[in-house]
């Protein structure tokens, strides 16, 4: 199950945002900022600050690297070889994955489902805890028995 993944062909983002992201290393106030973008419905106080906390431990590589390796990420080409059952979850408020790169994805792997959730943002599982835990409950129970499964 891929949950708001990045785009196959990498997922870039606006150059003056990303030099804004780059630039919060450190800065709680940012840091909060940052998180609160990730929401269509903001998690309970005290989430989001244990998020901050979390940021706040990071080096400042989690704010660079990780930006340039999201843009140079690229695994079209080999979608297709792709011969798991896999489901696509996709909140349509998503300001970090296009929606463009959600469809590449749901077309290009040939045993793919797709979920999008509207009024959510990037981070379902935190938005929606029950009807997340209902969707991947249901598509655990939905995968063919194979080998080592004993059903």
């Amino acid at each position: 199950m891929l949950v708001n993944p990045l785009a196959p062909f990498g997922t870039r983002t606006d150059p003056e945002l990303d030099a804004w992201v780059r630039a919060q290393h450190g800065n709680p106030d940012g840091i909060r900022a940052m998180v609160q973008m990730a929401f269509a419905t903001p998690p309970a106080p005290e989430v989001v600050e244990a998020l901050v906390a979390d940021a706040l431990r990071w080096g400042s590589a989690a704010y660079s690297e990780t930006l340039d390796d999201m843009a140079r990420f690229d695994v079209t080409r080999r979608l297709s070889e792709l011969r798991v059952p896999t489901l696509v979850l996709w909140g349509d408020r998503d300001v970090v994955i296009p929606f463009r790169g959600i469809v590449e994805l749901f077309t290009g792997i040939p045993t793919c489902g797709l979920e999008v959730w509207h009024g959510v943002g990037h981070s379902p599982v935190l938005e929606c805890p029950a009807e997340f835990s209902e969707l991947f409950a249901r598509f655990l129970s939905e995968l063919p028995e194979g080998p080592g499964n004993s059903g």
